[in-house]
C-alpha cells in the first residue's frame, strides 16, 4: 500500500512539473516607421505598464521597435501620432515574427492611430 501511495505521489509531481513546459512562449514586437519627422508613441510593456517616447527619425525608412515575451491572453497596445501634416506613420504589432495588426495614418495630425488586442490562445 505504501508503494502505491509513493508511486502516485511521484506521478503527480511529474505531471505537475511538466505543465509549465507546455506553455506557449510568444514574442511580441511593436514597430513604427514611415515618418520622416518627429512622432509620439505609447505602448504597454511586458509588465503591462504604459511607456511613451517621442521619436525623431533621421529618415522615413528608420524603424523603431520594442520586443518582449508575452503570455497567451496578454494585452498588447501601441498608439502613435505625428506632428507634421505632410507626414505619415505606420505602426504594427508582430506576433512571433508575423504581422498581427497594422494601422497607418497619412496627413492627419489630429488623431492617434492605435493597434491593440490580446495575444491569441493556441488550440
Amino acid at each position: 500500500m505504501k508503494k502505491i501511495i509513493i508511486i502516485s505521489i511521484g506521478l503527480l509531481i511529474i505531471f505537475l512539473s511538466s505543465c509549465d513546459d507546455n506553455a506557449q512562449h510568444n514574442i511580441i514586437q511593436y514597430r513604427a516607421d514611415g515618418a520622416s519627422g518627429q512622432y509620439e508613441l505609447s505602448w504597454l510593456d511586458a509588465a503591462g505598464e504604459k511607456k511613451s517616447a517621442v521619436i525623431d527619425p533621421t529618415s522615413a525608412k528608420e524603424i523603431w521597435s520594442v520586443t518582449f515575451e508575452a503570455e497567451e491572453g496578454q494585452i498588447y497596445f501601441l498608439s502613435g501620432r505625428y506632428y507634421n501634416p505632410e507626414n505619415k506613420l505606420n505602426i504594427s504589432v508582430l506576433l512571433n515574427g508575423k504581422n498581427l495588426k497594422t494601422a497607418t495614418s497619412v496627413y492627419d495630425t489630429t488623431r492617434y492611430i492605435i493597434v491593440s488586442g490580446n495575444v491569441p490562445y493556441e488550440n
